[in-house]
């Protein structure tokens, strides 16, 4: 970095700050939007930090600037989402539990939420985890949907936000590209390859456009292996 240069920092304080030593502390306090904003000098850049606003007061970071690691962020999440079951919800999770007839993510997603319910067992988060082998998100993301969405959502699986891609080649359409494998191949080549294969699906009207691998590993699906794995 040049003499005199500066590089910048941006953070935002989402739990209790880790102490870090600081050169030395700007004057200047300023608010952004709702939030106040406090420059500090460092030894090799000025890093501004964002703090939310606490009744109208600027919090005094004395010197100290955050760095928080993602079990920090995922705690103070934790502390967000409380679970708080009522009686009959207790009694509806218990009983789905030793039914056993609904999916398996269900019943664990039950199991999980009676543990960690804060008006019962009050299991922490890494005891529910490790308890039901999922990981801390999926936990957190129990208690999120719970508080947020209520039981019926909780116990669900967690939805895509984009559905998935469709599959180049359906059932009829691979059915069709064996049928091309297994015929002749074309005029002066003496196999077919996965680039034939590829442009006579296109040439048909097949697909759009499809790739030799896409090609490749729908054969290899079928367990049908007319032509080597070329692309030539």
């Amino acid at each position: 970095m040049g003499k005199g240069a500066r590089r910048y920092a941006h953070q935002r304080i989402a739990a209790v700050p880790i102490n870090v030593s600081m050169m030395g502390t700007a004057p200047d306090k300023f608010r952004v939007g709702d939030k106040y904003t406090q420059r500090r000098l460092c030894p090799s850049y000025a890093c501004v930090v964002e703090v939310p606003s606490l009744n109208g007061e600027v919090p005094n970071l004395n010197g100290e600037v955050p760095n928080l690691n993602g079990e920090e962020i995922l705690e103070m999440k934790t502390k967000k989402y409380i679970v708080r079951l009522t009686n009959e919800e207790r009694a509806m999770l218990k009983d789905l539990i030793n039914k056993g007839k609904a999916a398996v993510t269900k019943i664990k997603h039950a199991n999980v939420l009676l543990k960690i319910d804060a008006d019962g067992l009050n299991w922490s988060d890494e005891s529910a985890s490790e308890a039901f082998s999922c990981s801390l998100r999926t936990v957190l993301s129990i208690r999120q949907r719970f508080v947020e969405q209520g039981l019926e959502a909780a116990l669900e699986r967690k939805k895509r936000e984009y559905p998935p891609t469709p599959p180049i080649l359906d059932g009829e359409k691979e059915a069709r590209l064996i049928r091309i494998a297994c015929s002749k191949p074309p005029e002066g080549f003496a196999r077919w390859t996965l680039r034939l294969l590829a442009g006579k699906l296109v040439a048909l009207e097949i697909v759009e456009s499809i790739s030799g691998q896409t090609v490749m590993r729908t054969l290899k699906k079928t367990n049908l292996n007319p032509i080597k794995a070329s692309i030539g």
